[in-house]
C-alpha cells in the first residue's frame, strides 16, 4: 500500500523511506514558524532555563501576523520585546510589522513552502499548507522546545479520505463548502473520527482553483475572479475607513458627537 500525502512528508523529513500511522518519528523541519504573541512567553520560558541560543535560528520564521497595527501601549512593547528577541536569538527571517503578510499565506505566496515540505507551527492554522501538499504541525506553546532542540516527536496521523463529488453551484465556493463540512461533522450528520487525523480531499477538487484553470487554458481569469476582487476591495475601503473613524474616537474621546 502507498504512502499518503503527509506520511510522504514526515518519511522523507525523517530519513526514512516510509513511515506508518502511529511510528513515532523526529522530523528535521524546513522552517520552525513563530509568531509574534507567543514570542515574549517562548524567550521567557528559555530564558528561566538557561537556554540563549537556537538549535537552528536560520530556520525561524518569526511573523508579526496578529499586532500588525499597535494599538494598545502593550501591544508595542510586545512588539519592542520580539525585536530584542530576534536579534538576540539571531533569527534569519524576521518579519516585523508591516513585512511579510499573513504567516500562513505569505509563505506559500512567496514559494517559502512548497509541496512536501515539513514544518513547525505554534498556530492551529498551520493546517493551511496542505492546500499546497505541504504539512505544517502545530505544537502551540510547546514551540519552544522545537526553539531549543530543532525537532520535536510526532506520532504519525491516520488520514481520512473525504471525496467531494459533483459540481457547486454559481456563487457557492470552497469556503462554503468548508462550513458545510463543518456543520455535517458538528450535528453528526458526517460520521468521522477525525481526532489527530488528517483529512484529504478527493474528486472534483479543480471547481475551486480560478487562477490554475486560467493557466492551463492560456486564458485570462475568469469573470468570476474579478468580480469577486472588486467586491473586496470595496469592502476593504469601507472597512479601513470604519477603522479610521473608530481610532479617532478611541484618541479623541470626544464629549458629544
Amino acid at each position: 500500500m502507498g504512502l499518503t500525502a503527509v506520511e510522504k512528508a514526515l518519511a522523507a523529513k525523517s530519513g526514512k523511506a516510509s513511515v506508518r500511522p502511529g511510528e513515532v518519528v523526529h522530523p528535521d523541519p524546513d522552517f520552525i514558524m513563530i509568531h509574534d504573541g507567543v514570542v515574549m512567553g517562548a524567550k521567557r520560558e528559555l530564558d528561566a532555563l538557561g537556554i540563549t541560543r537556537l538549535a537552528a535560528p536560520e530556520k525561524v520564521v518569526m511573523v508579526t501576523d496578529h499586532d500588525v497595527i499597535y494599538g494598545s501601549a502593550r501591544a508595542a512593547e510586545r512588539g519592542a520585546f520580539n525585536r530584542r528577541a530576534a536579534a538576540q536569538w539571531g533569527v534569519k527571517h524576521f518579519f516585523d510589522v508591516g513585512r511579510g503578510g499573513h504567516g500562513h499565506i505569505f509563505p506559500m505566496e512567496t514559494g517559502m513552502l512548497l509541496p512536501g515540505m515539513f514544518y513547525f507551527d505554534n498556530d492551529r492554522h498551520a493546517t493551511n499548507a496542505g492546500a499546497i501538499g505541504a504539512f505544517g504541525f502545530r505544537m502551540g506553546a510547546e514551540i519552544s522546545r522545537v526553539l531549543a532542540t530543532g525537532t520535536n516527536w510526532v506520532m504519525t496521523p491516520r488520514s481520512v479520505k473525504l471525496t467531494i463529488k459533483g459540481r457547486l453551484k454559481p456563487g457557492v465556493y470552497a469556503r462554503d463548502l468548508g462550513f458545510h463540512i463543518a456543520s455535517l461533522l458538528k450535528r453528526g450528520a458526517l460520521r468521522l473520527n477525525l481526532d489527530y487525523r488528517v483529512l484529504e480531499y478527493a474528486g472534483e477538487l479543480d471547481q475551486f482553483d480560478l487562477a490554475a484553470r486560467a493557466a492551463d487554458a492560456g486564458q485570462p481569469l475568469p469573470g468570476t475572479y474579478r468580480r469577486g476582487f472588486a467586491a473586496w476591495t470595496a469592502l476593504g475601503f469601507v472597512a479601513f475607513f470604519a477603522f479610521l473613524a473608530i481610532f479617532w474616537l478611541m484618541v479623541a474621546k470626544p464629549a458629544t458627537l
